[in-house]
């Protein structure tokens, strides 16, 4: 994972405060989501040990520097003399420990003892050795990288509470640093604090209902936190599905969630609350909700942005009718290219203030989904194999280009409450233009097999550009039905 591409993802502040040099894309993600940058790019034969920067040798991961830390922007490896270094088993925290031949033995909270009393302006990386550190970790108004290279990390207080807690205009980096508590908070933000955590793994692991992995607290100035490359489980259910789970955003923060795991948390797998804005992107969010029936994802309040991105919304709920895939209360929802499957209520509902959902494929669910905002946005869906109705929706809400087939019995409908039929199939047929009654041929993967009568038969002024899984839309003259498109 470059951490380059972790800050300008999170914003250009802290991506040049960290030496990440000046965006020359007007995409941070172009080129394939790798940010454009004047940083110099190391060579890619720099192999293990190119030491540092004294000697000009270059590296690219931070395990090719024989100091531990390669430099972010530059691609030289960072000289010692600029890393604290701590390790569990060093014994104590001497007056002048720090160094790599006389680490700390704990991270600390940059008030006395410890690794972080250690960090200021040109010392801003940590270097943790393998081990378990027993103890719970302050950042406070200070900028530092903690690296833990090629070894296992983790902090895990024994002590109930949060095992790391991030304040008061931190800008922080947690870079392979594993985190473990049995009895509360994994990382809490609060105070205009910006965050990456990367390449991680937060195991809750809680014996109460009372453990949330990270919690964004409501405090301004706001908070942007980047979770990436990252797992998240074990988390408590609380006593509502807004109040504990794997990762809960509250008003003012905005929570960037890509590549990551958000599974097995007893609560709610992600919350979003009244101002918070959540984006899930190439995510796996599964198995939550198990305790009480709560759902993968949920979202309440006027001002919340729900955003979800080529991601698998999967057996979330308590298997036995309780617990959506996505269930958005309020604010705004906007889900694309996912999967939504074998959730234990309805895959989508989408009940807030307006709601896009393209590209997807709902199958397995209860009633595959139900949108009731005015003005919803429901094209080139795949909704099949529902067990009840695959569409419920009000007057309002429009959409074409969709599959819905096999929902239910033979009793209940496919659509219901609305018109979301042109250019659609749907069993049972419709009153939409270019509506037919005709099974499209689906594969096992959902996808239209050749000769499908689904294929060009689209809405002919569809402005949905690709497909699930970015093919470009249209392979013929017209678009295809569904969430897949048929290669030509």
């Amino acid at each position: 994972m470059n951490t380059c591409r972790a800050l300008w993802l999170l914003g250009a502040a802290s991506a040049v405060a960290w030496g990440c040099g000046q965006v020359t894309s007007d995409d941070p993600d172009a080129a394939g989501g790798e940010e454009q940058t004047d940083a110099a790019e190391p060579p890619p034969d720099a192999g293990e040990g190119a030491d540092a920067g004294e000697n000009g040798e270059t590296c690219f991961e931070h395990f090719h520097c024989d100091s531990g830390a390669c430099d972010i922007g530059g691609g030289f490896c960072v000289d010692e003399r600029n890393i604290v270094y701590v390790d569990p088993d060093a014994g104590e925290d001497a007056e002048d420990c720090g160094e790599k031949h006389q680490p700390c033995e704990s991270v600390g909270d940059g008030q006395g003892d410890g690794a972080l009393a250690k960090v200021g302006v040109g010392r801003d990386r940590v270097v943790l050795a393998g081990g378990s550190y027993d103890e719970q970790v302050t950042i406070t108004s200070m900028t530092v990288m903690m690296i833990a290279t090629n070894q296992d990390a983790v902090i895990a207080p024994e002590e109930s509470g949060t095992a790391v807690r991030a304040e008061l205009g931190a800008n922080v980096i947690l870079d392979g640093v594993d985190i473990a508590t049995s009895s509360g908070t994994g990382i809490s933000v609060a105070g205009g604090v910006d965050l990456v955590i990367q390449d991680a793994e937060i195991d809750i692991g809680t014996s109460t209902d009372f453990g949330t992995g990270l919690r964004c607290d409501t405090e301004e100035p706001p908070n942007r936190v980047l979770v990436r490359d990252t797992a998240i489980r074990g988390a408590g259910s609380g006593t509502t599905p807004l109040s504990r789970g794997g990762v809960l955003a509250a008003d003012g923060c905005e929570v960037d969630i890509r590549d990551s795991d958000i599974s097995d948390n007893r609560g709610t797998g992600a919350i979003a609350l009244s101002g918070a804005t959540v984006t899930i992107q190439d995510s796996r969010i599964a198995n939550n909700g198990s305790d009480d029936g709560y759902p993968g994802v949920v979202s309440q309040g006027l001002t919340t942005e729900l955003i979800i991105e080529r991601s698998h919304i999967l057996g979330n709920g308590d298997g036995d009718g309780t617990g959506e895939g996505v269930e958005a209360r309020s604010g705004t929802l906007e889900i694309t290219r996912s999967t939504v499957e074998d959730n234990s209520n309805t895959g989508i509902d989408a009940s807030g203030e307006s709601a896009v959902v393209v590209n997807n494929v709902v199958v397995g669910n209860f009633p595959g989904l139900r949108v009731s905002p005015d003005g919803g946005q429901v094209e080139h869906n795949t909704i099949v194999e529902n067990e009840f109705r695959g569409i419920q929706c009000n007057d309002d809400t429009s959409g074409h280009s969709n599959i819905v087939w096999d929902n239910g019995t033979e009793d209940d409908d496919q659509v219901s409450g609305c018109e979301l039929e042109d250019y659609s199939s749907i069993q049972g047929g419709g009153d939409g233009e270019g509506t037919i009654d005709t099974n499209c041929e689906l594969d096992s993967d959902f996808r239209l097999s050749a000769g499908s009568p689904c294929i060009g038969a689209g809405d002919p002024d569809s402005e949905v550009d690709d497909d699930i899984d970015g093919t470009s839309r249209p392979q013929g003259d017209r678009h295809d039905i569904g969430a897949h498109e048929f290669a030509q």
